[in-house]
């Protein structure tokens, strides 16, 4: 708010990039963690896997303990965006000259996530899964693995 103030209502972008980015980072964080919580394809993979007699009652556990975390999932993602929604409108309540800066700063936000994260870090891990399965030499296997490495890191 002070840099705002210093620059007379300008919008600094450079300035401004760390607080694009950060949040960025950060809600990759929360997201993988999450997924890794909420998830659950590899449980259904072993299940699939494994053909015994009580697959129909592991099938049903899982289902109720799927049902569970979505429903808790969905209620914390609920409960962050009106705390969210509470914050935001509080503090253009009380700055009412930085919210073109606000709304500035959430549009390049959203679409630096949207382009950076989905076109380039989807982009790699496919381009070198096409170049694995395409290609004829011994080092196909490796580049796939290491794909997938990529993508789970991602």
């Amino acid at each position: 708010m002070h840099k705002i103030y210093e620059d007379r209502g300008d919008y600094n972008f450079i300035y401004q990039l760390p607080q694009i980015i950060y949040p960025l980072l950060i809600s990759l964080g929360i997201t993988k963690l999450l997924s890794y919580f909420i998830l659950s394809e590899d449980k259904v993979a072993e299940i699939v896997k494994t053909k015994n007699f009580e697959m129909e009652n592991k099938i049903n556990d899982l289902f109720k303990k799927s049902t569970y975390k979505l429903i808790i999932f969905f209620a914390l993602i609920l409960f962050f965006q009106l705390l969210f929604f509470y914050y935001l409108s509080s503090f253009c309540g009380v700055y009412k000259n930085t919210q073109g800066a606000l709304i500035k700063d959430t549009i390049i936000s959203f679409a630096f996530s949207l382009l950076v994260y989905s076109f380039i870090f989807c982009l790699i891990p496919c381009t070198m899964r096409y170049y694995s399965l395409k290609g004829k030499n011994k080092d196909r296997k490796r580049l796939y693995n290491a794909s997938n490495i990529i993508s789970d890191i991602l």
